[in-house]
């Protein structure tokens, strides 16, 4: 089951390259993020700003966490979002 999107934001080429600078490229292409679709913009799924979503150009989606200390998890669903 996937989280509810709570809002729509702008996503960046320079958001983007931010999240990429912070895992390695294997990482980053294994999360999907060399296949983020743009125009889509990023999904906020928490009130905290430390969980967002993106997804892919084939709809799948990517969610994006930030803990405490600065760590970032990404992880890519297997199938299509269904809240698309």
């Amino acid at each position: 089951m996937t989280e509810h999107v709570l809002k729509m934001e702008p996503f960046t080429m320079a958001m983007l390259k931010g999240l990429l600078n912070s895992m390695s490229p294997v990482s980053a292409t294994m999360c999907g993020l060399n296949n983020v679709d743009m125009k889509r913009g990023r999904g906020v799924l928490d009130e905290s700003g430390t969980r967002h979503c993106l997804w892919t150009n084939d709809g799948r989606r990517i969610t994006v966490t930030v803990g405490a200390h600065g760590d970032v998890i990404v992880s890519l669903a297997k199938d299509a979002d269904q809240e698309l």
